[in-house]
């Protein structure tokens, strides 16, 4: 499909494609439904690591590389796999291996995934976040959601977790973001802060849903940690199932104090056993992850 330059075609051809991954989902869910393991219709939602390079060396991370030498995606790579898969999908992950902001070539990948009428989420540890990159994002609407990543409230337990971090700069990057979109009257991105729970932060919970709500995050994310690295497995909330239900629900009541904030949590093991069925795994339908190498793989887990 041929990609006009003014922008009432542009727009004309986004719904086009829009209404393609539509049917998409559709065919999607009927097929996944019927456990066909051969498929007609493409993946749902599209991960893409664009490169493994991070500024930072956070202590559960084991998919990043220092910024010299780091595997990236090209542009023109990109391009490629978007003509193959983008028009049939609704969604575009950049949230996997390392910082997407070390990427040059960031804001171009971005817009690839608007031409095609994407939602896009972008995951960030919030340290490379300048105005020019930001003010784009915003005034061309390149991000459906943006996170970053912020695991605590206490600077000094942030800045131990994720090692290199300037907790003051991060917060800052997200307090600007929220500026610009209201000086822009934009709607998107949303703002979602990633929170990974351990035991070394999981009391500051309530107090992060305080912070975040008062400055007008839209969601907050929280998620167990993946132990990883060596780490103790003491970290690791599923030894602390009683101290983690107190701790949710006392952050769930701050929570209904900012009604348009949104906080997500994980059942607890207990809850999980209670189900009289598990829950079935969509991704092998639905989902694809594309490493900054080109390799194709069906899940987050997989690499392991």
């Amino acid at each position: 499909m041929p990609l006009a330059n003014d922008a009432p075609a542009r727009a004309a051809v986004r719904r086009a494609y829009r209404l393609l991954g539509k049917l998409n989902r559709i065919v999607n869910r009927l097929e996944r439904e019927a456990g066909r393991t051969r498929l007609v219709s493409r993946p749902v939602t599209v991960d893409l690591v664009i490169t493994k390079a991070c500024n930072l060396a956070c202590v559960f991370c084991k998919d990043y590389d220092t910024p010299t030498g780091a595997q990236r995606a090209s542009l023109p790579a990109i391009e490629r796999l978007a003509r193959q898969v983008f028009p049939y999908a609704s969604s575009l992950n950049i949230c996997s291996g390392g910082e997407p902001y070390l990427h040059r070539d960031l804001l171009d990948i971005l817009r690839v995934g608007r031409r095609y009428g994407l939602d896009t989420w972008l995951l960030s540890n919030g340290m490379l976040m300048n105005d020019d990159v930001m003010r784009t994002i915003v005034t061309e609407q390149l991000v459906t959601a943006h996170g970053i990543s912020y695991d605590g409230i206490d600077p000094d337990t942030v800045a131990a977790i994720r090692v290199g971090a300037d907790p003051a700069r991060i917060v800052a990057s997200a307090r600007h973001l929220l500026r610009l979109r209201r000086e822009l009257g934009a709607r998107h991105p949303r703002l979602v802060i990633r929170y990974a729970m351990m035991r070394s932060n999981i009391e500051q919970l309530s107090a992060a849903v305080d912070f975040w709500g008062r400055m007008g995050a839209d969601e907050i994310h929280a998620s167990y940690l993946s132990l990883a690295n060596g780490m103790d497995p003491d970290e690791s909330l599923y030894h602390h199932q009683d101290l983690y239900a107190a701790m949710r629900s006392a952050a769930h009541v701050v929570a209904t104090g900012y009604p348009r904030l949104r906080l997500k949590t994980p059942p607890t093991v207990a809850e999980e056993r209670e189900r009289p069925t598990p829950r079935d795994c969509r991704s092998p339908w639905t989902f694809v992850m594309i490493d900054a190498n080109g390799e194709v793989m069906p899940c987050y887990r997989s690499f392991e």
